[in-house]
């Protein structure tokens, strides 16, 4: 396979520090959109652990997300609740997570005021 060109067999793939990373198909409930952004209108990432993405999403993208200068990465573990994790951006990296508990609402500010329970997320 060449840089850039993917089969079309219904798998994901994804760069991640020099790996070529394959996902399985995505389920039907599970909805994927192709956008390309400028990394400077990127306020905010947001994953939903899946059992076929929970290394990669849990230690490879805060360090990807922080290396795009991406303020904020919010992480979002279902089997917890949910809880909601969340990195923001610390000069060329991500710190935190900060972990919030499902059945207490949170208040954030960054990158933009946003105040919910993460319960709510399902």
């Amino acid at each position: 396979m060449r840089l850039f060109e993917q089969p079309d067999d219904g798998h994901g793939y994804e760069l991640g520090d020099g790996s070529l990373i394959v996902s399985p198909a995505p389920s039907p409930s599970h909805q994927e959109a192709k956008l390309t952004f400028e990394p400077d209108d990127v306020l905010l990432a947001v994953e939903v652990v899946s059992p076929a993405s929970k290394t990669f999403d849990r230690a490879l993208k805060p360090l990807v997300h922080g290396a795009a200068r991406i303020p904020s990465y919010w992480r979002v573990e279902i089997d917890e609740g949910p809880a909601l994790y969340v990195h923001d951006l610390d000069g060329d990296s991500c710190r935190g997570p900060q972990v919030h508990a499902a059945g207490v609402t949170l208040t954030l500010s960054v990158p933009f005021p946003v105040a919910f329970d993460p319960a709510d997320l399902i």
